[in-house]
């Protein structure tokens, strides 16, 4: 059985001028992080891998999540990860997914769509939104968005 914790960034600045790709958090997106990871402290079950997408704002607060829930981990940062689909996504699991208990950071409208395959209903994942799930599987090469997954965790700010 392996544990796949989503996680859609932080609440980010409004593009003024730069690329999306390089909106930085807000004050409160920093918050928010912070607030998720000193939570993180309190789970049974904490990731031990993470991937993240190369946007500042998700690299941002992957940092922070990790700095806070004191995880031992150094996230692999995927530029596909950036505003991927849910097929995309399988795909990053499938080739990148290690340890037991991993955490993808990245966006909507990819994430929600990974939710909802994995649940078998919509799901709304706001910023700083974490879904934590089961999965039957042995490996992360076995990932797919067909799997159904047991949500353990649903946290929001």
């Amino acid at each position: 059985m392996k544990t796949l914790f989503v996680l859609r960034h932080s609440k980010a600045e409004q593009p003024t001028g730069q690329s999306d790709h390089d909106r930085r958090l807000t004050d409160r997106g920093k918050s928010d992080a912070k607030s998720l990871g000193t939570a993180m402290l309190d789970f049974e079950n904490r990731p031990d891998a993470v991937l993240c997408s190369t946007a500042k704002r998700a690299k941002k607060t992957a940092k922070r999540v990790i700095e806070f829930a004191n995880l031992n981990v150094e996230p692999k940062f995927l530029a596909d990860l950036y505003l991927a689909t849910a097929g995309k996504i399988e795909q990053l699991i499938q080739q990148h997914g290690q340890g037991e208990r991993l955490l993808i950071v990245g966006h909507n409208p990819g994430f929600e769509q990974l939710l909802g395959h994995l649940r078998g209903e919509f799901a709304s994942l706001p910023t700083t939104g974490l879904a934590q799930l089961t999965l039957e599987i042995n490996s992360w090469s076995e990932f797919a968005v067909s799997n159904k997954g047991t949500l353990v965790r649903f946290w929001t700010p």
